[in-house]
């Protein structure tokens, strides 16, 4: 019989399901791309019987093995959903958001870092509008001189309350002047505003101070963060009120570590590159692990490196399905 070489280099795709709690499968995931899939050596566990007579002293007589445990392992190199799920033990689910208003969000100011506003995905126009839940001042704090277009106070200075030139206040609950106003001067005990007040009654209106992006603040629009500046006028642990609109946001979630045990069916399905056949291996159950760190943050491609030890079941442990030779 003439000799064949059997001269094997593998390709293919990995699929594996993911097992319910008592074993039951739910469908084969094609994973993407692998780097490996290695079938391990047993690892076998012994049990020597050395001999004390003279003739053999020292040497083995008898040998049992009594365990011959065995592990698969791969690695993926597509960070997908039901990957990342399967490396960081946890449970997925749709994180969707359609598009809407936001009107008054509560949100603390920090001064220099962000904080979390309740949506993301935030349009930048129409501009968000962000108020002082603290700075305002009531109708007992204020009164209107139309004439001389001057909002005084009698209580307090503005420039103790935190208003200085430049600054924008939202007037609202009034007749005929709602709306933003900038404030031109800053005065002892009152300011002067761009426009004309006319028929208001003393004590009618609320001005709340509105902040300017840039100046007194920043968003994060993908996330939906907002960050006070060190420069401006807002100040630490202030309320504050965010007003947006946001845009449709379609992604997923992660819990990670939400099952302390994964186990697995594993199917590989190859050719052999040197002969064009097919090749199958099958690993009825792995508990599957994690064996590496998954790095964010790397100068290469990310990986997810697992591993697992292959168990005994009805179906045997692990099979190879090869093309006839």
């Amino acid at each position: 019989m003439d000799y064949v070489s059997n001269a094997f280099v593998g390709s293919g795709i990995l699929y594996i399901d993911a097992l319910t709690a008592d074993g039951g499968k739910t469908g084969e995931l094609d994973v993407g791309n692998t780097d490996n899939f290695v079938v391990e050596a047993p690892k076998l566990a012994t049990k020597e019987m050395l001999s004390s007579r003279a003739a053999n002293y020292g040497q083995i007589v008898a040998k049992a093995v009594t365990s011959a445990p065995q592990q698969a392992k791969f690695t993926l190199r597509d960070i997908r959903r039901k990957n990342l799920m399967l490396a960081l033990f946890g449970v997925d689910s749709d994180l969707t958001q359609a598009a809407g208003s936001v009107t008054d969000e509560s949100v603390m100011a920090a001064l220099g870092k962000y904080m979390k506003m309740g949506n993301r995905n935030v349009k930048q126009s129409p501009a968000p509008v962000v108020l002082s839940a603290d700075k305002i001042l009531t109708a007992t704090d204020i009164s209107f001189t139309a004439t001389g277009k001057t909002i005084g106070i009698s209580s307090e200075d503005f420039v103790t309350a935190g208003f200085a030139a430049g600054q924008k206040i939202l007037i609202s609950d009034t007749a005929s002047n709602n709306g933003v106003k900038t404030i031109a001067t800053v005065a002892q005990h009152a300011i002067t505003v761009a426009e004309t007040l006319v028929n208001e009654t003393a004590g009618s209106a609320t001005l709340t101070v509105q902040y300017t992006e840039g100046t007194d603040y920043e968003v994060d629009y993908t996330v939906g963060r907002i960050i006070a500046l060190a420069t401006g006028r807002i100040a630490e642990a202030e309320a504050l009120k965010v007003t947006y609109e946001t845009d449709v946001s379609s992604s997923y979630q992660i819990k990670a570590n939400a099952m302390t045990q994964r186990d697995v069916f594993v199917r590989f399905v190859g050719v052999n590159i040197v002969d064009k056949k097919p090749v199958e291996i099958v690993i009825h159950r792995l508990v599957l692990q994690p064996t590496a760190n998954v790095d964010w943050v790397a100068t290469d491609f990310a990986k997810l490196d697992m591993a697992g030890d292959i168990m005994s079941t009805p179906d045997g442990t692990w099979d190879v399905i090869k093309g006839a030779e």
